[in-house]
């Protein structure tokens, strides 16, 4: 499971299905993996509602998003599992089925909301992402099946 996260003044998401705006937060692209578990997401979930992403009152990264007050836009995208290394065509051959990927994300979606100011966006959908970045921070995290 990898996550791409964006410290974010604003960020907004627009599809046919839904509209989505953060304020002040954390934009998270996740992509899930074969081997990917509930196990995983439980852990990732715990990273990202806890990472001291924030600045605190000397300047260093010392708060969370609780600690902000900020909120968190979720972005489901398979292609952080492309492979272009060997070819110009990426290969998503390393992203999980979706059906399998869609079930995890609902799980961690579910979860997310009972911990961080949540909204996200659709599962499979052509979504437009518009953002501003902060700092710029921004960082991958990865956990293991």
């Amino acid at each position: 499971m990898k996550c791409l996260i964006e410290r974010v003044t604003s960020a907004t998401l627009t599809c046919p299905e839904k509209k989505a705006q953060i304020d002040f937060g954390l934009l998270v692209y996740v992509g899930f993996t074969h081997g990917d578990t509930l196990a995983s997401v439980n852990t990732m979930i715990q990273k990202l509602s806890h990472l001291r992403i924030f600045e605190d009152a000397q300047g260093k990264l010392n708060r969370d998003l609780k600690d902000v007050q900020g909120e968190m836009l979720l972005i489901p995208a398979f292609t952080l599992y492309a492979d272009a290394l060997n070819s110009r065509r990426p290969n998503l051959s390393g992203a999980m089925p979706r059906e399998e990927a869609n079930g995890l994300f609902e799980a961690m979606v579910t979860s997310l909301k009972t911990l961080v100011p949540l909204s996200t966006g659709v599962f499979g959908a052509d979504m437009q992402i518009t953002s501003t970045n902060d700092g710029p921070v921004t960082m991958i995290l990865e956990v293991n099946a």
